[in-house]
């Protein structure tokens, strides 16, 4: 006759009922929590590629500018051929339209070799990710003055 311990026996059983609620339960509570932090990363990062997208036009424009000495010659068809050469990762899709807008500082006709200017704009794209982010645009102009809009105003820019 073989001797059985029943307490052996009962402490090699399963998970009770009870113990796997509880480790849903804190599954669940994880997961809430971290579910926003990864969404608010993620709306930094998306922002981040913009920001990092308008430093480097902004660099583009200033070689033109001496190489040409104007910003004339580099309006939206060099910013066009400049995004065709360094073209969006995919995926994801880039979360921003990028406008060139040039301008005459002297507030005269925009002319070859006048005091030129330029701004460029980042704006979330209609229906993208990035449309419910605080930092609603970011402007760079010639000058190199950062400005963004939304509630974070120029701390969009550090992020």
């Amino acid at each position: 006759m073989r001797n059985h311990n029943i307490q052996t026996m009962a402490s090699t059983s399963g998970f009770t009922l009870i113990e796997a609620i509880v480790a849903v339960a804190i599954v669940g509570i994880i997961g809430a929590v971290a579910w926003p932090a990864y969404q608010a990363q993620s709306m930094k990062n998306r922002r981040a590629e913009a920001v990092s997208d308008l430093t480097r036009i902004k660099i583009f424009m200033s070689r033109c500018y001496a190489d040409r000495g104007g910003y004339e010659c580099c309006d939206d068809a060099a910013l066009t051929a400049y995004q065709a050469a360094n073209p969006p990762p995919l995926p994801p899709a880039r979360q921003y339209t990028l406008t060139f807008t040039p301008t005459n500082v002297n507030g005269g006709a925009f002319a070859c070799k006048q005091a030129q200017g330029y701004t460029v704009t980042a704006t979330p794209t209609a229906g993208g990710a990035q449309v419910n982010d605080s930092c609603t645009s970011f402007t760079i102009d010639h000058l190199g003055a950062r400005t963004a809009a939304g509630a974070a105003n120029l701390a969009c820019w550090a992020d």
